[in-house]
């Protein structure tokens, strides 16, 4: 690392981050097992490209559900380890619980011993947040906040993370949602106005005072495009029929969907957070594809139409980054968060960072979130974008676009206070 760039790091590192969307419990921050960090989901889709079979790797169709370490992930992990995850993983096992080898047939018992032995300390998950200098995370999972029992002080802090339908599920028809959304709601949906109640319905049962972000995964084929009630009305009537819908008609209805869950929650959240770009075209264990939809370059439609709902975007595909930077210049409720599943490599990375950074004011930027499942992938994660924020900034402070001192505000901007001000701490 060039003497700037391993300067900025380590400045870097001394700014406190907030992580923006996780999937953290307070009752188990660390992961159980090595195995589930050498498992990651993450690393899981490298180490099956490199030939490992799908029942080694998944115990079951469920996405968070790892495998074992089996001699043939141990003989494929050469394939992998050079890959973003893969490094990610290396780390963990290094910086985390001691094991410099590259895990291997002769290392993997020594890394099973070492996690075992630091993972049962009490509060390792929270010294390892104050060791990386998070000091708060957003997570979907635990219901109410918790201050972690860390020295500096973290904050585990609730969204709501709930759909009435899974919209990310392409192979899911229709007819099938249609089922699910009157499972959960109690409502019998063929028409856009029984869609729109049953919608209520659904988010009527949550606190969004208390917790004022929603979380959704979004499928990236949405096409916002004006359509009448008329219109939906006929596709409900037909999926309601056990018809079948074309990807067009699929796009609309979903799109509706959206569009009625901001009017079910409109005036009663600050911020709703979408995830796309990246879904499922079949099912059997997780296959996710990135997708090229018109929810990019129809999205300005959704924001117009809720001024009073800040939109932050959490993008999964690469090439619709030049349309979300425009669309933050266009529109004061639209801001943007890290990257998500297929753009989290280092190079991905770099490239968006130089865009956003040219293009886009830092009160739209946040500049990290983890999407993790335990802490150490959170952390590590965080240390990943350290590390490209840091090259970034390099080449920025060598092009003669700024100098270090302006670089570390930019840093500070990305990493802390703009989340902090587009997701304010609750009260208390």
């Amino acid at each position: 690392m060039a003497e700037l760039r391993k300067r900025l790091y380590n400045q870097l590192c001394a700014v406190t981050a907030i992580d923006v969307h996780s999937h953290l419990a307070a009752g188990q921050l660390q992961s159980a097992r090595a195995a589930d960090l050498l498992l990651y989901h993450m690393v899981r889709y490298p180490l099956r490209a490199a030939d490992v079979a799908e029942d080694i790797l998944w115990k079951s169709e469920k996405l968070h559900h790892a495998g074992e370490v089996s001699q043939s992930v141990l003989d494929a992990w050469p394939a992998v380890r050079y890959t973003g995850f893969g490094r990610m993983a290396e780390r963990i096992f290094s910086e985390m619980y001691g094991v410099t080898e590259e895990p291997s047939a002769s290392s993997w018992a020594r890394i099973e011993a070492a996690h075992a032995a630091r993972s049962a300390q009490p509060g390792w998950g929270g010294a390892l947040f104050a060791r990386y200098n998070l000091c708060r995370v957003l997570s979907s999972t635990d219901k109410t906040a918790t201050v972690l029992n860390s020295n500096p002080r973290v904050v585990l802090q609730p969204t709501i993370e709930s759909s009435p339908l899974g919209t990310w599920r392409e192979y899911m028809p229709w007819a099938d949602r249609l089922s699910l959304l009157e499972k959960r709601t109690g409502c019998k949906v063929c028409s856009a106005a029984a869609m729109r109640a049953a919608v209520k319905t659904f988010y009527d049962r949550f606190d969004f005072e208390k917790h004022p972000v929603l979380v959704a995964w979004v499928s990236a084929m949405i096409d916002f495009s004006p359509v009448s009630d008329t219109v939906i009305d006929v596709l409900l009537k037909a999926a309601s029929q056990g018809e079948a819908l074309d990807s067009a008609q699929t796009a609309v209805l979903d799109a509706a969907l959206l569009r009625m869950t901001c009017e079910a929650v409109n005036g009663r959240v600050a911020t709703v957070q979408l995830c796309y770009g990246c879904q499922f075209l079949s099912g059997g264990r997780p296959h996710p594809v990135q997708r090229a939809g018109r929810f990019a370059a129809t999205f300005a439609l959704l924001a117009a139409a809720f001024p009073g709902i800040h939109f932050n975007i959490l993008n999964g595909y690469e090439p619709d980054e030049p349309l979300l930077c425009a669309l933050t210049l266009g529109y004061a409720n639209i801001s943007l968060a890290g990257f998500w599943w297929h753009t989290f490599y280092p190079s991905v990375m770099h490239r968006a960072l130089q865009r956003r950074l040219d293009m886009v004011p830092l009160s739209r930027l946040c500049g990290f979130f983890s999407d993790g499942w335990c802490a150490e992938w959170t952390c590590a994660r965080l240390d990943m974008t350290r590390q490209v924020l840091a090259g970034v900034l390099d080449e920025r402070i060598n092009a003669g676009l700024m100098d270090e001192q302006g670089a570390l505000g930019v840093a500070r901007a990305l990493l802390n206070e703009t989340p902090a001000r587009l997701f304010p701490a609750e009260a208390g």
